[in-house]
């Protein structure tokens, strides 16, 4: 197989620095995934350093979600029209600048700001890091890469949290950002040197449509603030009613524009595919039930099954272990099964770790919960790098760069909205969310068995989603061969 373009049939940088590249690509991947989980178990501390409720310190990290995905798809067009290797490195800068700056900020609102900046950044480093692996390297190897790029991000999301309670318990909450600041410019200095500059050709006018841009992070916002309190705004219809409509009226006015732009964000002609359609719709239930389960299972284990937050934080890393380990492996799976069928057998898998969370309700013991903690971090890991794959073979060459970020953002929304959905259920079954800290055992331990059905019957639509795709394609091989049968009778 051939290289992809942007690279020639022959390794211009050698196998050595290949490796340097994607070893680079894959700790900035790491770098982001853990400062979004890091400064979770230091909110406490943060809240009590700024003498402000917990929910006004969550923004600390809402912040840096809200811009990361508001951001992506914007920064994945540029990538499509311009250096990704530039935008790689002047997202390391800002990234770095502003985890450096978050340290030192005198009050809650400066660091939300600074932290909705440092976002920014990792938008960059997101949008073009999956685009930098599939132009410079081995298209044969495009399985394994995406594999160790996942795994990457597994080990940095799960880390995250027991990491930021070691710092917060025996250093102070600034160290949590400041930790991100020399891995920023070692990788900075590494990815100036190693990674290639593309030149691109010039466009007429701005490569970046600017009133389109406002409209999409404008609508994302709103969309995502709206699903993340609509506990909250239910209470106040008047206004939950008109962020939905000033929502509505933005989104429709992006489509309208992305339709008549000769540079579109969104490759929306591809939303015209079925098959594409619904690959992005499992990728978005995927991100639901990762981020759901690492929202859901902390709780779960202390105050369901009564244990510390030491053993809970080391219970965890069963699932990162799980989805690190089977995220790597991929690339010597997918050798032998195609990708449609390894996310069929990630979704049974899913849907059997859910069950296996029920059943640890009614059985003594940690057993059950840790199987059925591996055997959901193992589809998560299995399902998100055969789901890419999938996306990207399904995209022509010249619209890798956004719909890569599309895949990111998609998967942005679905860990907010996981999150969101799965803090309701929560609140309405289990207990409330706003006093979490209060939970004694009067809550109704029985309503994490509504959590987990929700999360297998989410993994059933997904079962039935990846059949319909494998169909597709087995149908689309079907369709070549006969024609080639025709052309060899004729």
């Amino acid at each position: 197989m051939g290289i992809l373009p942007g690279n020639n049939n022959k390794n211009p940088s050698g196998d050595f620095r290949q490796k340097i590249m994607l070893a680079t690509v894959c700790f900035s991947m790491l770098m982001i995934s853990l400062n979004s989980t890091i400064v979770c178990v230091a909110l406490p501390t943060i809240a009590e350093s700024y003498h402000v409720f917990a929910d006004d310190a969550s923004w600390v990290v809402l912040a840096y979600l809200l811009s990361l995905t508001g951001t992506l798809i914007i920064f994945g067009r540029l990538a499509d029209v311009s250096s990704p290797k530039r935008i790689f490195i002047t997202g390391l800068g800002i990234f770095g600048f502003f985890s450096f700056m978050s340290a030192f900020m005198p009050n809650l609102e400066l660091l939300v700001a600074v932290r909705f900046c440092q976002g920014i950044g990792a938008a960059m480093l997101v949008s073009v890091g999956g685009i930098i692996v599939n132009r410079f390297l081995p298209q044969e190897s495009a399985g394994k890469n995406l594999g160790l790029m996942t795994c990457a991000i597994a080990v940095g999301y799960v880390v995250g949290p027991p990491l930021g309670g070691f710092i917060s318990s025996f250093l102070s909450w600034n160290w949590v950002f400041l930790i991100s600041v020399p891995l920023a410019v070692i990788i900075l200095l590494i990815a100036s040197f190693i990674i290639p500059e593309i030149k691109k050709q010039k466009e007429e006018g701005l490569p970046i449509d600017l009133p389109a841009s406002a409209l999409f992070f404008a609508g994302m916002i709103l969309s995502v603030v709206l699903l993340s309190y609509a506990d909250h705004l239910i209470r106040n219809p008047l206004l939950m009613v008109l962020i939905l409509a000033i929502a509505a009226a933005c989104w429709v006015i992006f489509i309208r524009r992305e339709k008549r732009s000769n540079c579109p964000l969104l490759p929306l002609h591809l939303l015209g595919s079925s098959g594409f359609a619904l690959a992005i719709l499992v990728c978005l239930g995927n991100a639901q039930m990762d981020a759901g389960s690492v929202y859901l299972y902390p709780f779960y284990l202390e105050t369901g099954k009564d244990l510390s937050a030491w053993t809970s934080g080391l219970l965890i890393l069963i699932f990162a272990a799980g989805m690190g380990v089977f995220g790597f492996l991929y690339g010597k799976i997918s050798s032998k099964r195609s990708s449609e069928q390894i996310s069929i057998i990630a979704s049974v898998i899913l849907l059997l770790s859910f069950a296996g969370a029920l059943i640890s309700m009614f059985s003594p013991g940690l057993f059950m919960i840790a199987v059925a903690l591996f055997l959901g971090g193992s589809a998560i890991g299995l399902l998100t790098t055969a789901n890419n794959h999938i996306v990207t073979a399904k995209t022509p060459p010249e619209s890798q760069g956004v719909v890569w970020s599309m895949i990111m953002t998609i998967s942005g929304l679905g860990s907010v909205t996981g999150i969101a959905v799965f803090g309701l259920l929560f609140s309405i079954f289990v207990g409330d969310t706003q006093k979490i800290s209060e939970l004694t055992q009067e809550i109704n331990p029985g309503g994490f068995g509504v959590l987990f059905v929700y999360g297998m019957i989410v993994s059933i639509l997904l079962i039935i989603a990846n059949y319909i795709l494998a169909g597709e394609k087995k149908d689309k091989n079907e369709g070549k061969n006969e024609f080639v049968k025709e052309e060899i009778n004729t």
